[in-house]
């Protein structure tokens, strides 16, 4: 045979004096990520990732999906950003997703010098908060003042969460 480590008859692969037996082989890839940067046209990047997740509290055991993607079109001076996370068991399933837009020159509102830069908005079904302790939540844990983020939201049966927001700066 012209391979260069190939099975004999009993499943065996020979290395010189020693021999390595495999009875089975198995591949998990569960989180996946990809970036693009096109200078001066596109840069950004997002990720996917697969999870079991344990029962935990009223939370049965199940499978989570979530991913994210961030893109900049730097001739637009625009970023659009989101993120998905979906969770499904036998008994549950649950959805939060967000999405924003960042953009300039801004939108004026009026003369104060004041303009919209962006909006954002989330929403969750059977998703709340990680910490019922919503301070703690929003300061202490990472990523420390960012409530859009997928990891701070977990499955909770007959939670709703439902967000919008803008970002506001001087236009000059």
């Amino acid at each position: 045979t012209d391979k260069l480590f190939a099975p004999d008859s009993s499943g065996e692969v020979k290395l010189g004096a020693g021999s390595i037996s495999v009875s089975s082989f198995d591949v998990q890839i569960n989180k996946m990520a990809a970036a693009v940067d096109v200078p001066g046209v596109l840069k950004g990047g997002g990720g996917v990732e697969l999870a079991q997740s344990p029962a935990s509290g009223t939370t049965p055991a199940g499978t989570t999906v979530a991913g994210d993607l961030d893109l900049s079109l730097v001739p637009l001076d625009l970023r659009i950003y989101g993120g998905i996370k979906v969770f499904s068991s036998a008994d549950l399933q649950a959805l939060y997703a967000y999405l924003g837009v960042e953009f300039a020159p801004g939108i004026p509102l009026g003369n104060p010098g004041a303009a919209i830069f962006g909006f954002l908005g989330l929403i969750g079904v059977n998703m709340g908060r990680s910490d019922n302790d919503a301070l703690h939540w929003f300061v202490d844990l990472p990523p420390a003042g960012d409530v859009t983020n997928t990891s701070k939201w977990v499955p909770r049966r007959g939670n709703w969460a439902f967000g919008v927001g803008t970002v506001v700066g001087t236009a000059y």
